[in-house]
């Protein structure tokens, strides 16, 4: 695309501790989340708002996902079947099928969702909203924000218990 850089991700090769290749991704790259077998990388392009999908092994881009505006933070499900993405200036998560690599939904969240954690089962999603400290918790199978509740500043970084019963939400400016 004329007068667009190409923005690159680095591979590299830990074994060697050298750059294996690089590629071309979408805008604004950030976060990336890996694949349980390490055979998919999921790149965050807050600038063009989508997830690219590497083949770790051939460091090809294999599919580009649609997100929300602001694409910022993939996570893949414990069972690798679905991946999210948190779009901050959209307000909301974007789902997605690993097999087929095609979005499922969308997902209505606060203002500002900084920071997500999916429950250890998969079942529940916690979400960090820092534009109006509050967390929202989300049903993972049915796609569906049930409660919001407010938190302290800025919250942030979330961590489930052992038990998964209980998460913890870090809360940068009330600490």
């Amino acid at each position: 695309d004329a007068g667009r850089r190409v923005l690159l991700v680095q591979g590299i090769d830990g074994e060697e501790a050298r750059v294996a290749g690089e590629i071309p991704v979408g805008l604004g790259p950030g976060h990336i989340a890996f694949s349980r077998d390490s055979r998919y990388a999921y790149v965050a392009n807050t600038l063009s708002d989508d997830v690219s999908v590497i083949n770790t092994s051939s460091h090809e881009v294999i599919a580009t996902i649609a997100a929300g505006v602001a694409a910022h933070l993939p996570v893949l499900s414990p069972d690798g079947r679905l991946g999210y993405v948190a779009n901050f200036a959209s307000d909301d998560l974007t789902v997605w099928d690993t097999g087929t690599n095609c979005p499922v939904a969308r997902i209505a969240v606060g203002i500002y969702p900084h920071f997500f954690a999916i429950s250890p089962d998969g079942r529940w999603i916690v979400v960090s909203n820092t534009g109006e400290s509050s967390v929202c918790l989300v049903d993972a199978t049915k796609h569906q924000t049930i409660a919001r509740l407010d938190v302290g500043t800025a919250p942030a970084h979330i961590a489930f218990g052992p038990d998964d019963e209980c998460a913890f939400v870090g809360c940068e400016i009330t600490d």
